[in-house]
């Protein structure tokens, strides 16, 4: 299974994360579900997170 490093970039809320998910797809939407958990938390916490960026590395691809 590949494994992912997801960075969020502008935000203090969340350090990088790294999962093994079936498929870029299903990180994508791993990255979005916590972005936007970040997002949110930022608002509540008086930050406007309108230019935060998140990225996601393939840090091994799935034949390795």
């Amino acid at each position: 299974m590949p494994k992912f490093r997801i960075e969020f970039l502008e935000s203090t809320a969340l350090p990088p994360i790294y999962v093994e998910m079936e498929s870029l797809e299903t990180a994508k939407a791993e990255a979005k579900r916590a972005a936007k958990e970040a997002m949110l938390d930022g608002i509540v916490g008086g930050s406007d997170p309108t230019f935060w960026m998140t990225k996601i590395y393939m840090t091994r691809p799935a034949i390795w």
